[in-house]
Parts: structure tokens; C-alpha cells; sequence
């Protein structure tokens, strides 16, 4: 079975001419990578450099490896880079009242190509238990239950508002909840 190092650490040594050199830019010790280059030939049937006193010099065989790979190689090991987290899309799951998606939220939400938004709606203990499950990522709560493994951050005071029609009950209504 092929190892991809041997093909990283044959390149590396094709860049820079000795194996010391490749060790260092692979952060390798020399033996390994004289070993990844000796079990690639071993396996090609095929010396790939000639070995010189201060250089690795590549043969024919090793020329060919070399165009043959080279490509390949530097798209793998570029993938990291292009999906890092900042290119990535992101999806954050938002744990939510109906209404203050709607009169909030929506209008804030950052809109670009890499963050999506999940939004599920719910009572606050519900949308809570949902966080705890690792079902969602944040919750926009309407009280505040008190848990040690939970972080709460006050948004703003919401006004209520008591609607009723203009009768006698809606008034003796309206001076109860005033008391309270």
C-alpha cells in the first residue's frame, strides 16, 4: 500500500534538492523522509533522484512522478485551506417566539452567502430543552429559567399590551392588571 507522505515528501525533495531540506519544510525528521522517498522508489522499481554529495538531483523516472502528481497533490492539500471557517457556510439553529421572528429578528439577521438560519418556534422551557439536546444553537427566550449551564443576556423590555373591546368588563380588566 502507497502512503500519500511518500508523495508529499518525493515533492518536497524534488522542490528543494535535499532531503534535509524537505524534513525541515515537512517538519520531518530526515530519516523519515529518506525512508518516504526509498519505499516510493521501492515501490516504482525505479530510483527517482541521484544522490550527489550536497544535492538530490531527479532522474527521469523522477521527472515523470513528478509532472504526474504534482497537480494532484497541491489540490489536496489545499482543501484545508479552502474550507476553512471562514468560507465555509454556517448554519445557526435559533430557538425562537413566532412574533419575534417576525417584529425582531428577521429584518437583522445578517444576509450574505455563508450563514443560514434554522428557525424553530416554541414555548421558552421547550426551545431550552431543545439548546440542552444540542439541537439548537441559541435561543431568544421570553423568561429567564434559571440553569447553571445556561448564559442568558437581557435583549430589551417588551411591552404588553391588554386588547379588549370597549365594555365595562375591558375597563374593571384594564384597572385589575394595572395593580399587578
Amino acid at each position: 500500500m502507497i502512503n500519500f507522505e511518500w508523495y508529499r515528501s518525493f515533492i518536497e525533495v524534488y522542490h528543494v534538492g535535499t532531503v534535509s531540506g524537505a524534513a525541515q519544510v515537512l517538519h520531518l525528521t530526515q530519516p523519515a523522509v529518506s525512508q518516504h522517498v526509498a519505499a516510493r522508489e521501492s515501490a516504482l522499481g525505479n530510483p527517482l533522484f541521484q544522490r550527489t554529495p550536497r544535492r538530490m538531483v531527479p532522474t527521469e523516472a523522477g521527472q515523470r512522478l513528478y509532472t504526474q502528481i504534482a497537480g494532484a497533490v497541491e489540490k489536496l492539500e489545499s482543501i484545508p485551506h479552502k474550507n476553512s471557517t471562514a468560507e465555509t457556510p454556517q448554519t445557526i439553529r435559533i430557538g425562537t417566539p413566532q412574533e419575534f421572528l417576525t417584529d425582531r429578528l428577521l429584518g437583522q439577521l445578517p444576509q450574505d452567502d455563508r450563514t443560514f438560519f434554522t428557525v424553530q418556534f416554541g414555548l421558552t422551557a421547550e426551545l431550552i430543552q431543545q439548546l440542552k439536546a444540542g439541537k439548537l444553537d441559541i435561543v431568544i427566550a421570553t423568561k429567564k429559567i434559571t440553569l447553571s449551564d445556561i448564559e442568558y443576556e437581557l435583549l430589551f423590555e417588551d411591552n404588553f399590551w391588554l386588547v379588549g373591546p370597549p365594555n365595562a368588563m375591558f375597563r374593571f380588566l384594564k384597572e385589575s392588571v394595572k395593580q399587578i
